[in-house]
């Protein structure tokens, strides 16, 4: 599960869009719903009800996770800037329990930058590659 969070005072309608990219997959986000491996399943247009929760948020979780790369990135689709915002990674396992893999905080400084917040992989018995953890950057989001 993939989770990006912003928080901002409720009349600063800011948009951020959460994009991931499986291995051999469709990257998905607000426009590219899903793929064979990934979800996406909510998107925050930035005046939802902010003042509910006290943040936005974004959500994407992965229907199974194949060996590869995973890469994690933010667009900032419209609103007041900068905005900080913030991604969490957790994979859920066999156990039934969560864990965060990866966190990451990043500030936008105008509307249309896409930004990576991290990129990991997978290894062939379906566990996290701590060594494998990136941050350069490489554009996903569906044009």
């Amino acid at each position: 599960t993939f989770i990006l969070k912003w928080a901002e005072h409720p009349e600063q309608k800011t948009d951020l869009d959460l994009w991931i990219a499986a291995p051999d997959d469709v990257p998905v986000g607000y426009s590219a719903k899903e793929g064979p491996l990934l979800a996406f399943l909510h998107d925050d247009l930035g005046w939802d009800n902010v003042a509910a929760i006290g943040y936005h948020w974004e959500k994407t979780t992965a229907k199974e996770l194949a060996p590869g790369e995973y890469i994690v990135n933010v667009h900032s689709y419209s609103g007041r800037f900068p905005q900080d915002a913030f991604v969490m990674a957790q994979l859920r396992l066999l156990t039934g329990e969560t864990k965060t893999i990866l966190k990451a905080f990043y500030r936008f400084e105008k509307t249309g930058d896409e930004h990576t917040f991290f990129r990991f992989r997978i290894d062939q018995a379906g566990k996290f590659d701590e060594a494998s953890v990136s941050f350069l950057p490489k554009p996903v989001r569906n044009r």
